[in-house]
């Protein structure tokens, strides 16, 4: 311990004992390890319209580092700068550089320091050295290091780690491909990725356990015409394989977990080798993510998957009930299912006696539902209903009649799912003039879940849904369920081209669709014991009439929670913001249901909770006089509705 002038105490992180330091620094490592090496983390957030916006990917630099993902990072060349970023260093490298002393506690002989080292990223030459250990055969030495991380660097680590590719036990790669091996033509850009990590699975017997690899894109945003094949390798004994835009993903018998991800912007393929990858690991596979908004299936065969915990699908409407109907799935999966809808277009070439007040939403789903591949929006929700049933409801010949029939849903899960989610993302800025409610919406999310706490947790991770706490089944927790529509005319010309003020309230009738689709087999009265909450960084209205189409279809609504923080102070209040409250929110919500219907009935006339976090007091009037807003005298008195109590964080 120690004193500076003040006479405040402080003390030397060195002064404590070498063992415990050692041991701190060993449970740093592997929380760092797990946190570079999550299975299921996401590739794109949930916003992903393409920025209007962005640097060109060949814009100086070195041929091998040209390139960017669709947030627009952008990779740096190790031979240039000689500088490897500074997050892709560890715990113990980094407090092996603030003292003599510490770095000569963490160089020291010893079995945890040993076990510190072959926990680094032997991406640095000094970790490869620290990391050696002499081997029983002649002494030799050999590295103990085995995990390779390199991220939002140039393609220059590939070519140098290939001798030992097979001996490291974790890789984690995002990075471009070398300019000067592309040639015209988008395909045949990746080929050399392709070549490399086909021919590189990871040889019989070897240490590969976990590969997780993103490939950067010249031109992320622009649409890619000419679909690419995706193919599965054998790679023996690998136990996560996490892959985002490289046509080649690995499995194994002993695969635990399988992501692979691909942009708005690129049509793929995924051959009949998906099919055998998941019948090979179907033992041992507990999560499965596939995000291809532009994807599509050859013919696959049946698989079941009776281990299987979480699944994430992302595909075009039409697309995806090819899979689906291949799949045998646990009835009590964790299943979250996000189709990408082209509403602007089928509304837009809509006839003119569909021309009306609302937007003929129904039509671009009639098309869909009439695709031997896909499905309505409805027949998603069956999915979600009873996941096995999905193989018979999809072999179905299309249509609403047939469709509907085949479903034996597991009411007693489905009902149970009370608490439900609902958040909506306008996804780009929309000038003053211009009506927000005019406007289709990019992303909008029903989530469902048996408690608040359950759905709370899914919609902190509002894309990979807390893939994590998926199949931890007990008396407390049952499954949990979203259905999520994604525009998938995500270039700003492309939406402009079928922008119409015909439908003065789309973004409102598109929500609306969305949550009947997921009630309609669900029972929907004042009986039903409803919980809605609005997701921290969601679009909410502003206007009465918004209210009215989204909380007007929950008959059964208890109590509502607003999860976004307020409104920052001097910040002007703008009707297209997203992720925070606001009082213009609350009023329009006391207006809605203060507001009498038909035969002079008040909206939700079973809500008695209104709640928000604790920060948004400071900018919401007094919780006295909010509940004298939300509690009309004609509401409470005359119509025998609840007393509405409002306050921050109510329990549920």
């Amino acid at each position: 311990m120690a004193s500076n002038n003040s006479g405040e105490s402080y003390f030397r992180l060195t002064e404590l004992p070498e063992r415990l330091i050692l041991e701190t620094v060993l449970w740093a490592q592997r929380l760092w390890l797990e946190e570079w090496f999550c299975p299921q983390a996401p590739f794109a957030g949930v916003n992903r319209y393409a920025p209007r916006r962005i640097s060109s990917a060949s814009d100086g630099g070195s041929s091998c580092c040209r390139g960017q993902d669709w947030a627009g990072r952008r990779p740096r060349c190790l031979r240039i700068t000689k500088l490897v970023p500074l997050r892709l260093q560890s715990p113990a490298r980094r407090l092996s550089h603030t003292g003599r002393a510490m770095r000569t506690i963490l160089t020291s002989d010893g079995d945890l320091t040993e076990t510190i080292w072959s926990l680094d990223n032997v991406i640095f030459p000094r970790v490869a050295k620290l990391s050696q250990v002499e081997t029983a055969e002649h002494g030799a030495l050999q590295r103990a290091a085995n995990n390779l991380i390199a991220v939002n660097v140039c393609a220059c680590p590939i070519s140098s780690s290939v001798a030992s590719y097979s001996d490291l036990e974790r890789i984690k790669l995002a990075i471009p491909w070398p300019e000067h091996h592309v040639r015209p033509g988008d395909q045949p850009a990746y080929d050399p990725a392709h070549s490399f990590f086909y021919l590189h699975p990871g040889r019989a017997g070897g240490a590969l356990r976990h590969v997780d690899v993103e490939i950067y894109d010249r031109a992320p945003h622009a649409v890619k015409y000419g679909a690419r094949r995706v193919v599965g390798v054998l790679s023996e004994g690998l136990q996560g394989s996490r892959v985002g835009g490289l046509d080649v993903y690995y499995y194994s018998p002993q695969l635990t977990s399988l992501c692979i991800y691909f942009s708005l912007a690129w049509e793929v393929e995924f051959t009949s080798d998906l099919s055998m990858a998941l019948q090979a690991c179907a033992g041992n596979l507990c999560y499965l993510t596939i995000d291809a908004g532009g994807g599509t299936f050859a013919e696959l065969d049946r698989v079941s998957l009776p281990t299987l915990r979480f699944l994430r699908l992302v595909f075009p409407q039409g697309k995806v009930g090819r899979l689906l109907r291949r799949l045998d799935l646990p009835h009590d999966v964790d299943m979250h299912l996000e189709p990408v809808v082209r509403w602007r277009e089928h509304v837009a070439e809509a006839p003119a006696e569909n021309a009306l007040y609302e937007a003929p939403i129904w039509r671009s789903d009639l098309l869909q539902e009439c695709t031997a591949d896909g499905g309505s929006l409805g027949d998603y929700v069956k999915t979600l209903a009873a996941p096995d049933n999905a193989v018979r409801l999809f072999s179905a010949p299309p249509g609403l009649l047939t469709r509907g029939l085949t479903l034996a849903a597991d009411y007693e899960l489905w009902m149970s799912l009370c608490a439900i989610g609902l958040d909506i993302r306008l996804g780009e800025k929309t000038a003053p003039t211009v009506h927000v409610a005019s406007r289709f919406p990019e992303y909008i999310s029903v989530s469902l879940a048996r408690s608040r706490s359950e759905l709370d947790a899914v919609m902190k991770d509002p894309v990979a849904r807390d893939w994590q706490n998926s199949g931890a089944r007990d008396e407390t927790r049952t499954a949990r369920r979203s259905l999520s529509v994604r525009d998938g005319q995500f270039a700003e010309a492309t939406r402009r081209r079928y922008e119409n003020d015909r439908y003065p309230k789309a973004l409102y009738d598109a929500v609306t669709y969305v949550i009947r689709a997921v009630l309609a087999d669900r029972t929907n009265d004042h009986t039903a014991l409803q919980y809605v909450t609005f997701g921290r960084d969601s679009w909410l209205p502003d206007r009465s009439l918004g209210y009215a189409h989204i909380l007007g279809e929950f008959w059964g609504l208890r109590a509502i929670h607003f999860a976004s923080p307020p409104l920052v102070p001097e910040t002007p209040f703008k009707q297209g913001g997203e992720g925070c409250l606001a009082i213009d929110h609350m009023e329009a919500l006391a207006l809605y249901l203060n507001t009498p219907r038909e035969a002079n009935l008040y909206p939700c006339s079973r809500l008695e909770r209104i709640s928000f976090p604790a920060a948004c007091t400071a900018s919401l009037p007094a919780m006295g006089d909010l509940e004298q807003l939300f509690n009309s005298p004609e509401r409470y008195a005359y119509s025998g509705a609840p007393w509405i109590v409002v306050g921050p964080d109510l329990p549920n």
